[in-house]
């Protein structure tokens, strides 16, 4: 699954987007991993070796710099495989251990990768997603707010979506809130808010009373509370690295921008504190970690000679434990895997994280649902619990909003202090798809059949399952591109007890809802028309036995 990282928009357009290379008769070595130090920069972690029916999938876990390496055996139907750390060559010290990457291995004898996908999603959501209480963590509803707004905007907006019953359930508030007074960012493009990255105390020009009226608004309008930070990196004006610039790794790379040594005991410790001061001090239910730093040059550049991979070793196993360790404080707290946007997608770090914004691209002018689209087709082979983010900054763009659509979902939603909330947009509109979206949410967790995507390039249809069938229920998905010349198709199911009754609706009223047996829907299918270009369908399905919902 190739992640690429070649400009700032354009690397967007096939991000998540899987790609084939056969190894029938090769007689070549085929490498792939991490670049920089973050592990899904241009390649996730994870692969498969299929011949069409049995399907071995391979998932490496560390948040640093791994690889592999496949090599074909010409003479037999064996592929020699090594993964790992790129690169570490070191003396250990007496009595000293180090933590190494994990190497998962799904293995389906039939079903090809369709089934290992699944076999996959089942164990990550089942053995490693964080719970509470007992109970798996799902994505959110969130309504993203910029950083660099007063208490009083922030309040606005909250007031807004309570007056107007808007079920979300996370108030987000990203960069932007820190730095002295006369450091303002009003949006993510303007560099002031990454140049005072590090300083983590509120902007007393902005939010005087830090997040405790802000968090008690969002609780008292139903929503969790989540705030942005980037703990891991500093630049050189700020505060904490003029008075310990011991616990910083900085290289020719990455020049003003530093690395936190999450390997050294103290920085670890001030960066424990800090992150448990915010939590306790503003009731914090998220904390959105980001990490806009490439921390190889860093790692390798303070490595001894006889300790290579020593700082890269040190760095991950300190940051598994300060996130394990702010869930053991905080049992109720949940983290926002950010890193740039999707640059830190391993599994391992699912166990204590959710990717909330996936990719950056949300963040780019030119927004292109066609790409979302095969963001959400990709990534859903791989992980079960994200996000990404919605932009339709107007509302009204059914299509736009759909294409976003995940195991959680991030709306724009008057974010920034130039928009502030307008009776005249269309609320009904956005509460309208709210309602369906929360409808459909707890089917994008379930399995997964990818039967038509990746057509970012020429805006063909994409088409999507999303299956629970421990709850009897299900939803299709069916985008007609806006460079499509098909309006209609047969769509065939996967996955449905062939025996079992289903009743199907189409939300948007294509057709007569209806009951069908399971084999009838996987064999002949669902006639689906969309004679415009550029809309779509949302079709939901229950088992007859199953609870309505």
């Amino acid at each position: 699954f190739q992640l690429r990282d070649c400009g700032f928009r354009e690397a967007f357009r096939d991000s998540f987007t899987p790609v084939e290379e056969s190894l029938d008769g090769a007689e070549k070595t085929i490498r792939f991993g991490a670049v920089g130090g973050r592990p899904s920069v241009d390649w996730l972690p994870c692969f498969d070796l299929t011949d069409g029916v049995r399907n071995l999938r391979i998932a490496i876990g560390w948040s640093g710099q791994w690889s592999a390496e496949l090599v074909p055996q010409p003479s037999a139907a064996v592929v020699d495989l090594r993964a790992g750390i790129e690169e570490i060559d070191m003396v250990l010290e007496p009595g000293e251990r180090i933590e190494l990457p994990s190497v998962a291995l799904v293995w389906n004898e039939s079903g090809g990768t369709e089934r290992g996908v699944n076999l996959w999603r089942r164990f990550l959501r089942e053995k490693i997603q964080p719970r509470i209480g007992g109970k798996i963590v799902e994505a959110p509803l969130s309504s993203a707010n910029w950083g660099g707004m007063t208490e009083a905007e922030h309040l606005t907006r909250i007031a807004n979506i309570a007056a107007r019953k808007m079920p979300f359930e996370l108030h987000w508030i990203d960069a932007g809130w820190y730095g002295p007074p006369g450091s303002y960012s009003p949006d993510e493009f303007d560099s002031t808010w990454s140049s005072t990255t590090g300083d983590w105390k509120f902007n007393p020009a902005i939010l005087p009373e830090k997040l405790r009226n802000i968090s008690a608004a969002s609780h008292a309008a139903g929503m969790k509370q989540m705030l942005w930070i980037e703990p891991e990196r500093a630049v050189k004006n700020t505060r904490i690295y003029r008075e310990h610039p011991e616990y910083f790794l900085a290289s020719s790379e990455t020049g003003e921008n530093l690395l936190l040594n999450l390997g050294r005991p103290e920085a670890w410790q001030w960066c424990f504190d800090t992150l448990s001061e915010l939590i306790e001090e503003n009731a914090l239910d998220w904390l959105r970690i980001d990490f806009n730093i490439s921390p190889l040059g860093p790692w390798r550049e303070n490595d001894a000679p006889d300790r290579r991979g020593a700082n890269e070793i040190r760095y991950v196993a300190g940051l598994r434990r300060l996130w394990r360790s702010l869930r053991k404080k905080f049992p109720q707290l949940v983290i926002d895997n950010c890193a740039s946007g999707g640059r830190r997608l391993e599994f391992e770090a699912l166990r204590y994280s959710i990717p909330l914004w996936a990719s950056d691209m949300q963040c780019a002018d030119g927004f292109d649902p066609e790409w979302q689209l095969t963001h959400v087709a990709g990534l859903s082979h791989y992980l079960p619990a994200f996000s990404f983010g919605v932009q339709n900054q107007a509302g009204g763009d059914t299509y736009n909003f759909r294409a976003s659509m995940g195991p959680g979902l991030v709306v724009h939603y008057f974010m920034y202090a130039c928009r502030p909330p307008d009776p005249a947009w269309p609320h009904a509109w956005l509460k309208e798809r709210l309602a369906e979206y929360l409808r459909a949410k707890e089917c994008f967790s379930g399995d997964y059949y990818c039967l038509d995507a990746f057509h970012a390039g020429i805006g063909a249809w994409t088409l999507m399952q999303f299956d629970r069938p421990d709850l009897g229920r299900g939803i299709l998905e069916a985008f007609r591109g806006e460079r499509s010349f098909y309006r209609s198709a047969d769509v065939r199911l996967r996955g449905l007890e062939p025996a079992a009754e289903y009743c199907v609706e189409d939300a948007d009223g294509g057709f007569e809802p209806f009951t069908a047996a399971g084999k009838q829907l996987m064999e002949d299918g669902i006639t689906l028309s969309l004679p415009e270009k550029r809309s779509s369908r949302l079709v939901f399905y229950r088992r007859k036995d199953a609870d309505r919902r």
